[in-house]
């Protein structure tokens, strides 16, 4: 496989994750090459790959849609990040550097002086900062995959209840 399913699909994913692409939006192969100048071929591996992340649905004899949520999911999802982020806190409660926990504590208490000046906004776009150090902190790559595939539905599940 070249790189342009790839570079497509990151395309794809920020277009969503950037809510360009909202839930539900029909993903047609016919129309998006047309729009990236190549083969349908290519935009069909470029959507498996959007479709490993969780964003994309694919469904028979129907195409590719944005994913939609329900409130089951929404739950299972939170459930889900909860357990890995509650995994990795405990592996690494005994192996920070103090000047690895004094970082983690900064990120803290930026979100809090933020919800303090009622800037939830700031603070919502910090929270992700520190989980995603803290992941990197482990050093696990399955965990942090698996984490970062989390945090985009949760991107996409906030684009649903949030922001409407």
């Amino acid at each position: 496989m070249t790189d342009r399913p790839r570079q497509i699909a990151e395309a794809i994913i920020a277009a969503i994750v950037a809510q360009a692409l909202p839930p539900g939006t029909r993903l047609g192969e016919r129309e998006l090459s047309e729009v990236w100048g190549t083969s349908r071929a290519v935009i069909k591996q470029a959507l498996i790959i959007v479709g490993e992340s969780g964003l994309v649905e694919t469904r028979l004899n129907r195409g590719a849609i944005v994913a939609q949520l329900d409130h089951r999911e929404a739950q299972e999802l939170f459930e889900a990040l909860s357990a890995v982020e509650q995994g990795v806190a405990f592996q690494l409660m005994n192996r920070l550097s103090a000047r690895e926990w004094q970082r983690m504590q900064d990120n803290v208490d930026e979100v809090y002086a933020s919800m303090d000046r009622g800037d939830d906004v700031h603070a919502d776009d910090i929270g992700p900062v520190f989980h995603g150090h803290m992941l990197a902190l482990s050093g696990n790559r399955a965990l942090q995959e698996i984490h970062a595939r989390l945090t985009r539905r949760m991107q996409l599940l906030r684009q649903l209840y949030v922001n409407h």
